[in-house]
């Protein structure tokens, strides 16, 4: 009887051994990342701080700033701006975030097109590349690259970057479908965040006295030359611009090729708003051709 107590107790003191030993195992396995808000910034870092991930949030807008091999501890203010601040492999804080195996990136996915303007700190023995990449189907595409903090400024089709002496200022044309990536050569990458602002988007009602059935209706930007096709709903359309330009508005189409927008109402001069939208209304006119001498002339009637 004695012997069976005593063996019941080793087998309880056993048992409990063995489940404190789990939970002292796994307790260090279930630790949460922590999270904390730092004005437009919400930072998490993993729970064995081998890693952390900085999201801005303003306006709708999340930009997030990665750092796949550093702990990533507040934010600091530098004029204007905001930078995000880390700890180095030597523990001291540090302005941008310092990578050891990985690069830092951050990352956009617009909801809109748009322009993003992303400043980031100097660098100048660095270089820093902007990419996309396109969604859902993966495929990249390289946009540019470019010197933070130096000497030269950068004007192209997809991005124009200005040099100050404490950052590059960036402003890149993004477009609805693509996530855009902002990576820097080298230990360390400082960014103060980035801020979006949509093209207008205009709209309006198309009046057709006409009837007709299907067309297409295109914008084309009367300084770059791109077109544009708007979305048609019945008498009403929507097409996403960037302002500051003037559209010519024009129909194709089988069921077109008699007409076109009027005279008065074709050309639309599209500006930036403060709730990025728009409206001009359309007429379709009827298109007359006619000769002169040796030409083909074709114009719309005024409604």
């Amino acid at each position: 009887m004695l012997s069976f107590k005593r063996n019941g107790l080793k087998r309880a003191v056993s048992l409990i051994l063995s489940v404190l030993m789990i939970f002292s195992v796994c307790s260090s396995l279930v630790i949460a990342d922590t999270t904390e808000t730092y004005g437009y910034w919400t930072i998490t870092n993993a729970d064995d701080n081998s890693s952390g991930t900085a999201v801005m949030y303003a306006d709708g807008v999340a930009f997030t700033y990665h750092s796949p091999t550093t702990h990533i501890i507040s934010y600091t203010q530098t004029g204007d701006y905001y930078a995000i601040r880390s700890n180095n492999c030597n523990g001291s804080a540090s302005n941008g975030i310092v990578v050891t195996e990985n690069k830092s990136y951050t990352d956009y996915t617009p909801a809109s097109d748009g322009t993003l303007t992303v400043r980031i700190g100097n660098a100048a023995t660095k270089t820093g590349y902007v990419s996309r990449t396109s969604l859902p189907d993966g495929t990249s595409e390289a946009l540019g690259s470019f010197v933070p903090g130096g000497t030269d400024n950068y004007d192209t089709d997809s991005m124009v970057v200005t040099q100050d002496t404490s950052y590059a200022t960036l402003e890149i044309e993004v477009e609805e479908g693509y996530t855009y990536y902002i990576t820097v050569s080298g230990s360390k990458m400082n960014s103060y965040g980035g801020e979006f602002v949509p093209y207008t988007t205009l709209s309006g009602t198309i009046n057709d006295s006409y009837n007709l059935g299907s067309y297409s209706l295109k914008f084309t930007n009367k300084t770059t030359g791109e077109v544009k096709e708007a979305t048609v709903d019945g008498n009403t359309y929507s097409i996403v611009l960037k302002p500051g330009y003037d559209y010519v508005a024009s129909l194709s189409g089988s069921d077109a090729t008699s007409y076109a927008i009027s005279t008065d109402t074709k050309t639309v001069s599209v500006t930036a708003t403060d709730d990025h939208t728009q409206t001009a209304d359309l007429t379709i006119a009827e298109s007359i051709s006619y000769y002169g001498p040796g030409k083909y002339y074709r114009s719309c009637k005024r409604l």
